[in-house]
């Protein structure tokens, strides 16, 4: 199945002005555990737009440890792909439309560096 995942606690798509194609089935999930119950229940997805700081609440466990930010989820993804053998298309697309400069920098770093690791062993 062709879609796209859209990871942001408040924002809608239409409200980061990307065309995300008028035929992909479009995801909201609002917090991290959402994003990867997407991943599992519908597959990979052809395209994600990541959101860095997700709602407060969402930064640690049940525990108190550990953050789930829209990096977090990014990620994960890199190692569900890993750990899965996913079939991964170096193409892949996404965009970052987080208001943390810092934070959207950091999933564009890591996900460019998880592309040329693909494109080099592929």
């Amino acid at each position: 199945m062709s879609w796209t995942l859209f990871l942001d606690d408040l924002r809608f798509p239409d409200d980061v002005r990307y065309d995300y194609g008028p035929y992909r089935k479009l995801v909201i999930c609002r917090n991290m555990d959402d994003a990867i119950w997407a991943v599992k229940q519908y597959g990979f997805p052809d395209f994600v737009s990541f959101d860095h700081d997700l709602a407060d609440v969402h930064y640690t466990n049940d525990n108190g440890e550990g953050e789930k930010t829209g990096m977090s989820f990014a990620k994960w993804l890199g190692n569900y792909i890993l750990d899965n053998n996913v079939k991964y298309d170096p193409d892949f697309a996404w965009y970052v439309h987080s208001a943390n400069p810092v934070g959207a920098a950091n999933i564009q770093s890591y996900m460019n560096c998880f592309n040329d690791h693909w494109k080099e062993i592929l």
